[in-house]
C-alpha cells in the first residue's frame, strides 16, 4: 500500500493513492488494481476536484470504472447526482442512466422528471401475468396487465408493502 506517492506508480501495487499537492482540494485521487505487465485491471476510482483550475467537463466528478471494459458509474458532486456511463477516458463518455438529487431515476435522460422516465425507448414486461401496479384513490392496488387481444387487464391485488 503507497499512500501520499508524488507521480508514478510502483509495478504489481494492488492499491495506490496518489496526492499530488499537498492542498486536498485540488487532488486527483485513484486506486489502482496492476498486474506486473504493466497492465491496468479491475476496479478504478477517480477523484477529480471542483477546483477552477480543472478540466469543466470532470470537475466535480468521481468515477468507479473498470479499465479493461470502460465500463462504470460517476457521482457528480457538484450537482449530487449518480450517472451510470458507458466509455471511459479514452474513449467518449455515454450516460445510460441518472438519479437525481431529488430520487428521479431517468434513462434517455439526463434530467428525468418524474420517479421513473424513460425517453426514446419502451419498457418492456415479459412475465405476463407480471404488470404495472397502480394505487387507486379509495386505498385498493390494481395490477394492469394485457390480454391475448391486446387489451388491458386490471386485477385487484394486495397492495406492496
Amino acid at each position: 500500500v503507497l499512500i501520499g506517492m508524488k507521480g508514478g506508480f510502483l509495478a504489481g501495487a494492488n492499491l495506490v493513492t496518489v496526492q499530488a499537492d499537498p492542498n486536498v482540494s485540488n487532488n486527483i485521487m485513484a486506486i489502482f488494481n496492476r498486474n506486473y505487465a504493466n497492465v491496468v485491471t479491475g476496479l478504478q476510482l477517480y477523484g477529480y476536484p471542483d477546483h477552477p483550475s480543472f478540466n469543466s467537463y470532470l470537475r466535480g466528478y468521481s468515477m468507479l470504472y473498470s479499465s479493461t471494459t470502460n465500463k462504470g458509474l460517476q457521482f457528480t458532486a457538484a450537482t449530487g447526482d449518480l450517472r451510470f456511463t458507458t466509455g471511459g477516458f479514452n474513449s467518449e463518455f455515454y450516460e445510460r442512466m441518472r438519479i437525481s438529487i431529488n430520487g428521479n431515476i431517468g434513462i434517455g435522460t439526463t434530467s428525468p422528471a418524474a420517479k421513473l422516465q424513460v425517453t426514446n425507448g419502451d419498457i418492456y414486461i415479459q412475465n405476463a401475468t407480471n404488470g404495472v401496479i397502480m394505487k387507486s384513490p379509495d386505498g385498493n392496488c390494481w395490477r394492469m396487465t394485457v390480454s391475448n387481444a391486446g387489451t388491458p387487464v386490471y386485477t385487484k391485488i394486495s397492495c406492496p408493502n
